[in-house]
C-alpha cells in the first residue's frame, strides 16, 4: 500500500505498527516518520516512534529517553503546524499570479493539495509550472514547502536558494529555507536567514519561531524563550509551541502583552467604536508627530553647527556611504556602497551579527580578507580594504553589475559549448593564478562565478580558502568547508589539496552541459563515481567533454586532472561541430 498510495499516512503507520511486532525498530522510527510528516496528528505513529526510538538505545535511563523523544517529536510537531500555517497565509495572501494560464492554474493546484495535506500531489504540479516556467517563485515556493513536509529538508533549502535568487525580499521563502536548515542542524545559517527576514519585516512570526529552533539547537534557552514569545504576541498560533519549549527547559513562562487587562478591556469595546477611536487616535499622533517633526529639524540645525567645532568621526561610515543589503554568504551580509572620497561603487561585506562573539569564524573571516588582498588578477574580485573596529569587520570589495552562473543556469538550463569555454577560460586561469600563489579556493560553485555586464568573468567569495604550505604540498584542516555538490570527497574529510578545485571544476562544467549537478552531496556517490554519463542526458555530448569530466570527478586525486591550467587546456581541445578547436594560453594568463 506504501508503494501504490506513497502519501497515504495510514500505510507508513500500519508498517511502522508490523516493524515494531517483528522488533524493526530503526524502519518503524523510519516509517512513523513519514507517517507523522503527511498527518501531524496521527498519534499511533507518534506512540509508535516513541516506543521503538526507545528501544534502539540501551541507554539506562530508559524514561529519560523517552521524555527527550517526545521533546523532539512535541517540537518537530509544532514545526509542521508552523509551516502549514504560514503556507495557507501565502497561499490566501492577494499576490498577483504572473506567466502562462497553464502555469497559474499548476501553482493554485499545487497550494491547494498542500492545504488538504497532499503533499506529494504538490510536489509533482509545483515541479509540472516550474517545468514551464523556471523563475516562477511561486511554484519553487510551493516545491520547498512539499520538500519540507516530505522530509527532504535539502531540495527544499535549494528550491528556496533559486527562488531567493530571483526574490531576494521574498519573508516566505526566507522562512522556508531557514525552516529546512534547522531540520538539517544547519542552525547557523537557519538563524541568519530568520534573522535577515526579521529585519526585512519585524512582524514576521514565523521568522522568531525559526531563530527559536536555532537557539534551542544551540542551548540558549533564554533566547529561544524569548524568540517563542514574541512570535507569540504578534500571532496567538505560537502561544503553544511558546509555552510548551518553556515547559520542557524548565522556565517560567512569561505572560503575553496581549494577556495584559489592558488588552481584555480593548477586546470588550465594540469594534465599531474601536474603529472610530482609531481614527481620532492616527489624527491626533499625526498632529503630534508634525510637531515633534518640526521640533526634529531645529534641533538638528543646532547639532550640525555644534559638530563642525568637534572632529568627524572615525570608522566606516566616515569612508563609506553604506546602502541596501544587495547579498549574503555563509558567514556576512553584502551592502552597496560609495567610498566618499573616491566617489566609486563598492561592496562592504560585513561579519554576520550571530557570528560576531565567535573567535574562529572572526579569524576565517579576516582570513578571506588577507588572502584575496593578496591576490590580483582580473578573473578575481578585487578587495580595496579591511576594517576592524567596534563593530566588527568589514570587507570592502569592488562592485560587480552582473548575474551569477547560478542564475542563468536556473533561467537557461544549460549552456552551449562556446560559451562554456569562455566563463571557464576565465575561471581556470584566476584558479591557475591563486594556485601559483599557494591558495585553494575551496569553494568553487556556480554562484561563486558572475558574469559580469561588460562580459568578463569574476571568481567571488575566498571566504574558506586556505594557504597550502607549497605549490604541492597537502595541509589537513579539522573544519571540513564547502558546498556539497560541488566539494571534492577527500575535502568532506578535512583534506586539502589543489586537486580539490579540479573537483568543482568537473562539477560545475558538468552541470553547464547538462542543466543537472552530477551528485546531490553524497561522498559515497562521489567515490562510486555514481552519476549519469552526460551523453545520456544530453544526446550528442562529445566525447572528449564526456572523458574531461569523468577525468575531473575522479576521486582519488592523485589521478585526477592535476590542475586548472591542464583542465583548461583539454577543455579547449574540444572540438565544437565544424569548427577546429583553438589553443588559448592559460599559462601566461595565470602568471599575468
Amino acid at each position: 500500500m506504501a508503494r501504490a498510495a506513497p502519501d497515504t499516512a495510514a500505510a507508513y503507520t500500519a508498517r511502522a505498527s508490523a516493524s515494531y511486532g517483528l522488533g524493526n525498530y530503526l524502519q518503524a522510527i523510519e516509517d512513523a516518520r513519514k507517517a507523522l510528516a503527511l498527518d501531524p496528528n496521527d498519534r499511533t505513529a507518534f506512540s509508535l516512534m516513541r516506543l521503538s526510538e526507545g528501544r534502539t538505545k540501551a541507554v539506562p535511563d530508559f524514561e529519560k529517553t523517552q521524555t527527550r523523544l517526545a521533546d523532539s517529536v512535541e517540537r518537530e510537531y509544532h514545526g509542521m503546524v508552523q509551516q502549514l500555517n504560514q503556507l495557507e497565509e501565502f497561499r490566501r495572501a492577494p499576490v498577483e499570479q504572473l506567466g502562462p494560464g497553464g502555469v497559474r492554474r499548476l501553482t493554485s493546484s499545487a497550494a491547494a493539495k498542500l492545504s488538504v495535506k497532499d503533499y506529494w500531489g504538490a510536489h509533482d504540479d509545483a515541479e509540472k509550472a516550474i517545468a514551464l516556467d523556471p523563475t516562477n517563485t511561486q511554484a519553487l515556493y510551493y516545491r520547498s514547502v512539499a520538500h519540507n513536509l516530505i522530509g527532504e529538508y535539502a531540495e527544499a533549502a535549494n528550491d528556496a536558494t533559486r527562488a531567493l535568487a530571483l526574490a531576494p525580499g521574498d519573508g516566505a521563502l526566507r522562512d522556508a529555507r531557514a525552516w529546512a536548515y534547522n531540520r538539517m542542524g544547519r542552525v547557523h545559517e537557519a538563524a541568519a536567514d530568520a534573522q535577515h527576514a526579521i529585519e526585512s519585516d519585524p512582524r514576521d512570526a514565523y521568522a522568531f519561531a525559526n531563530r527559536a529552533y536555532a537557539n534551542e539547537q544551540r542551548g540558549d534557552f533564554a533566547a529561544m524563550a524569548e524568540d517563542y514569545r514574541t512570535a507569540a504576541e504578534i500571532n496567538p498560533r505560537f502561544e503553544p509551541a511558546y509555552r510548551d519549549a518553556a515547559r520542557r527547559h524548565g522556565l517560567d513562562p512569561r505572560p503575553l502583552s496581549r494577556e495584559k487587562d489592558g488588552a481584555s478591556v480593548i477586546e470588550r469595546i465594540p469594534s465599531k467604536t474601536r474603529s472610530f477611536a482609531a481614527v481620532l487616535l492616527s489624527s491626533l499622533l499625526g498632529g503630534l508627530l508634525i510637531a515633534l517633526g518640526v521640533l526634529h529639524v531645529i534641533t538638528g540645525i543646532k547639532e550640525s553647527r555644534a559638530a563642525k567645532s568637534t572632529p568627524a568621526p572615525s570608522g566606516l561610515e566616515d569612508s563609506y556611504e553604506i546602502g541596501k543589503a544587495i547579498g549574503q554568504g555563509g558567514m556576512g551580509v553584502v551592502y552597496e556602497a560609495v567610498d566618499r572620497k573616491l566617489q566609486r561603487p563598492v561592496a562592504v561585506k560585513m561579519l554576520r551579527d550571530e557570528f560576531k562573539l565567535d573567535d574562529a569564524a572572526k579569524t576565517r573571516f579576516l582570513e578571506e580578507a588577507r588572502t584575496v588582498a593578496e591576490l590580483s588578477h582580473p578573473a578575481i574580485v578585487d578587495i580595496h580594504a579591511i576594517f576592524e573596529d567596534e563593530r566588527g569587520v568589514a570587507l570592502v570589495f569592488e562592485r560587480l553589475a552582473g548575474r551569477t552562473l547560478d542564475l542563468i543556469l536556473a533561467e537557461r538550463g544549460r549552456l552551449k559549448l562556446p560559451e562554456i569555454k569562455r566563463i571557464l577560460q576565465s575561471v581556470c586561469g584566476g584558479l591557475a593564478y591563486a594556485h601559483a600563489h599557494d591558495v585553494v579556493h575551496r569553494d568553487l560553485k556556480p554562484s561563486n562565478v558572475m558574469l559580469l555586464d561588460d562580459g568578463a568573468v569574476k571568481l567571488l567569495d575566498f571566504g574558506i580558502s586556505r594557504h597550502a604550505a607549497n605549490a604541492g604540498a597537502k595541509a589537513v584542516t579539522q573544519t571540513v568547508t564547502g558546498t556539497p555538490h560541488y566539494m571534492a570527497p577527500e575535502q568532506e574529510y578535512g583534506c586539502v589539496r589543489k586537486e580539490n578545485d579540479v573537483f568543482s571544476l568537473g562539477a560545475v562544467l558538468y552541470e553547464m552541459s547538462t542543466g543537472q549537478r552530477p551528485f546531490e552531496g553524497s561522498a559515497q556517490a562521489k567515490l562510486a563515481k555514481a552519476y549519469h554519463r552526460p551523453s545520456h542526458l544530453v544526446p550528442g555530448t562529445p566525447l572528449e567533454l564526456e572523458s574531461l569530466i569523468d577525468r575531473a570527478l575522479e576521486p582519488d586525486p592523485e589521478k585526477r586532472i592535476s590542475s586548472p591550467a591542464e583542465f583548461w587546456r583539454q577543455l579547449d581541445a574540444v572540438r565544437v561541430a565544424g569548427t577546429a578547436g583553438s589553443a588559448g594560453d592559460l599559462e601566461l594568463q595565470g602568471n599575468e
